[in-house]
């Protein structure tokens, strides 16, 4: 009993140490560990996580969670990491754009692998808008990635093709050799010219119909506009910034909308349309908060004003872009002596934590010598203890394992007994839980209490498959007459609220 408290003693003392160790030090400890010992990356994960919590810290907690979150995804734990990013969604006005770009991104990637892709695509725009505020290159990178494999998935092509373009854009300015060989993995037509970057985008553009309240729409336009404006077709990037504008405020999806201003304003000047570019620049300046951009929009400025030959304004605002160029010169300084002074706390803490390691080691190495000692004398007694528990468990697990195989048996059976359909997708759909089948188009939607799945087939095709109480109401729905709770003359009510409209034509199959 001495030797196990004297060991349980040193592990409470080893891990006080260690919480000793800041939030950021932890995390890239766990980061070490992703791609070699993911068990111990989510180890030190929590270790941040739950030191997080006991400060009150809503942005280290957030940070900490998505670490964590990525952890679990790479260990199949879909449940726990949306359990963690409920917080963080939760407190989504409180974060930084990075950590909830990462949030995002992870719930993207959660309903991509249940194949939810309409919601997954909603999460990872939000993602793009949280990493574009920082210009994260490698984040935007990764994310327009993901949505180009949705969009693959889907087998919409054009899409794809825009995002793939996208993605292997910003993995160049982020140097990310990964990204550029998943691009080589999956060997899809890479286009870096101009021409070929517009010509995607048109593509794009053609398969959709409501562009004016799209938020796809508003953000192939903006990039269109940028590849005419480098490509120095002004003129069509004057008229597709614009289109993008329209779409980003029809939308409400404003995010970079002061860049989009930027590049209307810029293309402007240089088609000679000085008054209209000066009132377009002014207006991005007045709506950006990005500094590095600003600078840019001034330059802009400077030279539509010189271009008019009015030179007391160019003066004047080259005074100002000069002071605020100054003015983030010394807050990059400052931000440059903050960085090198949190890294050479890093690596003191990591040293420390190295150090505490080692002790540990020497004295797990003691403990040793000694318990080599006391198992001499034990391991008789220690065999016979652990042989009976043996015994034990192999009976209690015969008991259970026959209760196991007793209601697997009932459950096969009652399984056989049911009816399903196997789709062209080989989904499997049981069809005493189907409610009813709408057709679009092409695509037929099997519907369930619990799930829907759509499925490429004919409604006339899937009738013949079906037993009596499938019964066609309208000439795009075919309803389940078990769930039928009330009807009149046009509309007909299943249970649960769910309404079908009633064609007058097939009304009398319900008799």
């Amino acid at each position: 009993m001495k030797l196990l408290k004297f060991i349980f003693l040193l592990f409470i003392t080893f891990g006080s140490n260690a919480q000793n160790i800041s939030i950021d030090s932890t995390l890239q400890i766990a980061q070490s560990f992703y791609q070699t010992n993911i068990d111990s990356a989510v180890h030190y994960a929590g270790l941040a996580y739950d030191k997080a919590i006991k400060e009150v810290d809503t942005q280290k907690i957030a940070k900490a969670i998505g670490y964590k979150s990525t952890f679990f995804l790479s260990q199949k734990k879909n449940k726990q990491a949306v359990t963690l990013l409920q917080f963080n969604v939760d407190n989504a006005s409180k974060l930084k754009p990075e950590d909830l770009g990462v949030t995002y991104n992870n719930l993207g990637v959660i309903n991509s692998l249940v194949e939810d892709e309409d919601e997954a695509l909603e999460y990872y725009f939000k993602a793009l808008e949280s990493f574009e505020i920082i210009n994260h290159y490698r984040q935007l990178s990764r994310v327009n990635l993901n949505i180009g494999i949705v969009f693959r998935n889907k087998e919409m092509m054009d899409q794809a093709d825009y995002f793939f373009d996208q993605s292997l854009y910003y993995s160049k300015l982020s140097k990310d050799k990964n990204i550029e060989n998943i691009h080589k993995g999956l060997d899809d037509n890479k286009r870096s010219s101009y021409k070929k970057n517009i010509e995607a985008a048109l593509k794009a553009l053609g398969s959709i119909e409501n562009k004016q309240k799209s938020r796809l729409a508003s953000i192939i336009y903006h990039d269109l506009s940028e590849n005419y404006l480098n490509k120095g077709d002004f003129n069509l990037a004057i008229k597709a910034a614009n289109s993008a504008i329209d779409s980003k405020i029809n939308s409400r999806f404003i995010q970079n909308l002061d860049y989009t201003y930027y590049i209307l304003g810029k293309a402007q000047i240089n088609a000679k349309i000085y008054l209209e570019g000066i009132e377009t620049l002014k207006k991005a300046i007045n709506l950006t908060n990005k500094e590095e951009l600003k600078i840019e929009m001034y330059d802009s400025l400077i030279e539509g004003y010189k271009n008019l030959k009015q030179y007391n304004e160019a003066l004047n605002y080259a005074l100002v872009r000069n002071r605020f160029s100054d003015s983030i010169d010394r807050i990059t300084e400052k931000g440059n002596i903050a960085k090198i002074t949190a890294n050479f706390r890093n690596e003191k803490q990591e040293k420390e934590l190295i150090q505490l390691k080692q002790l540990n080691q020497e004295q797990e190495l003691l403990i040793s010598k000694k318990e080599n000692k006391i198992w001499r004398w034990s391991i008789a007694a220690l065999i016979a203890t652990l042989v009976s528990i043996w015994l034990w468990r192999r009976f209690l697990n015969s008991q259970k394992r026959i209760k196991q195989v007793e209601f697997e048996k009932d459950e096969i059976s009652r399984k056989v007994e049911q009816l399903a359909l196997v789709l062209n997708n080989k989904t499997k759909v049981y069809l005493d839980n189907l409610k009813f089948i709408k057709s679009d188009g092409n695509y037929l939607e099997f519907v369930t209490d619990e799930k829907t799945v759509i499925d490429r087939n004919k409604l006339k095709v899937i009738l013949e498959e079906l037993p009596p109480n499938f019964v066609r109401v309208h000439r795009s729905y075919v309803v389940n007459k078990n769930f039928i709770d009330s009807l009149n003359s046009t509309t007909l009510f299943l249970q649960s609220n769910i309404e079908i409209p009633l064609s007058r034509t097939f009304k009398s199959n319900l008799v």
